[in-house]
């Protein structure tokens, strides 16, 4: 990440070796710290459309071989370095990435890629006797985190018409994830991404007349589960392995669906989406969208009623009783200008209102690519008001 990591000095966001034309192929080779961009940066982007963005850059080496018809793209990153401690404890990311570019307008994509995070992951530190047993029974023994995405995509135009598609299917290793479920002392050893899809899809259409409008409808869709929900046999034995709940990950997304419950991290979820922009003048864009999201997997919480605004639990020691939350997140509105008074500045206002549904009032994990909770705190709706400049140099 290029971002900076301290408040008080300068940091480098991208800095590094190109070659191109190497041995008289059209291979270019880029090693240092550098943005990865792919496609529509529905999975890797350079996070400068969230709120908060402030940009994201890799250090590692990067080959692309390309011709007018096709490219290939292979690298690999380190995203975190782990201690002296261990041999193997850094957190890294790699892929192939390869465009088709043959067929007039339209781009198909196919692409791997792969998180693997070495981060050594210890219930027990430095405690002798327990150590001691965890080895004798394999108690802290976590998988190293392997998270592998395969996909396709496919977009372009057709005359009036333009579409974007893409899914992803994802699987592997998810040690990281299940170590964070811990009821007691031990977490879920045996997490995975168990074969976990993910799609988005747009289609809009252009009228060829006044103000150029264009409309169009999308959707999204991010596989979920929601297992922290508790049997009495479980509730009787508190020193039973839980089980994970693992969504899909969007890993460095550049793909914000909302002003207010996706920081590019939604999952768990599924968004329609629809809307239609107008240019008045060359350098004027006018943006209406709405979109609905709701949740796949609902949340159970433990039963409840109302008092003064706020919910008591019935019987919050009996945690095996509990109920499954609404699974409507809401819908959201929004209005956005632009001006690009040249290619390299432009300026843009917006504004956005939340209608709070049921699910977001009472509370679901859908944030954090499905493992923060998101939500549970009213029923009142939201508005989100904004100016933005934006210089390119």
């Amino acid at each position: 990440d290029g971002a900076a990591a301290s408040a008080d000095d300068v940091e480098v966001y991208q800095a590094y070796i190109e070659a191109n034309e190497m041995w008289g192929f059209p291979l270019r080779a880029r090693i240092g710290r550098q943005e990865l961009s792919f496609g529509s940066e529905w999975l890797v982007g350079v996070n400068d459309t969230s709120s908060f963005f402030r940009g994201l850059s890799f250090d590692g080496v990067r080959l692309t071989y390309g011709t007018d018809v096709f490219s290939v793209d292979a690298f690999y990153t380190t995203l975190a370095e782990g201690g002296a401690n261990e041999e193997d404890e850094d957190t890294s990311f790699a892929g192939i990435y390869g465009s088709y570019k043959g067929l007039e307008n339209i781009t198909i994509d196919a692409y791997w890629l792969w998180v693997r995070d070495a981060t050594s992951l210890n219930d027990t530190n430095f405690i002798a006797p327990i150590e001691w047993l965890e080895d004798i029974f394999s108690l802290d023994d976590y998988d190293v985190t392997s998270l592998h995405t395969v996909g396709l995509r496919g977009a372009g135009t057709i005359g009036a018409f333009d579409f974007e598609a893409e899914a992803a299917y994802q699987f592997g290793d998810a040690g990281s994830a299940g170590f964070l479920f811990k009821p007691f002392l031990y977490g879920d050893d045996d997490a995975e991404y168990d074969g976990l899809w993910g799609a988005n899809v747009e289609v809009g259409y252009t009228f060829d007349f006044m103000w150029t409008p264009r409309v169009y409808l999308g959707g999204a869709y991010f596989d979920g589960e929601d297992d922290r929900s508790i049997s009495f046999f479980e509730w009787l034995n508190p020193f039973d392995r839980p089980e994970s709940s693992v969504s899909f990950n969007r890993l460095f997304s550049n793909w914000e669906y909302s002003e207010f419950i996706d920081a590019t991290t939604l999952s768990n979820a599924y968004v329609l989406r629809g809307g239609v922009s107008v240019h008045p003048t060359e350098s004027v864009e006018a943006l209406l969208a709405i979109s609905y999201f709701k949740t796949l997997e609902q949340f159970s919480e433990p039963i409840n009623f109302s008092a003064g605004g706020f919910k008591i639990p019935i019987a919050p020691a009996l945690s095996f009783l509990d109920s499954e939350n609404d699974d409507e997140l809401g819908w959201e509105v929004g209005l956005y200008v632009t001006y690009h008074y040249s290619e390299d500045l432009s300026f843009q206002a917006g504004w956005a209102h939340l209608f709070v549904g049921d699910g977001l009032e009472d509370g679901q994990f859908s944030f954090g690519n499905g493992l923060l909770f998101n939500g549970g705190s009213g029923d009142d709706d939201s508005d989100y008001v904004f100016i933005e400049t934006k210089l390119c140099f």
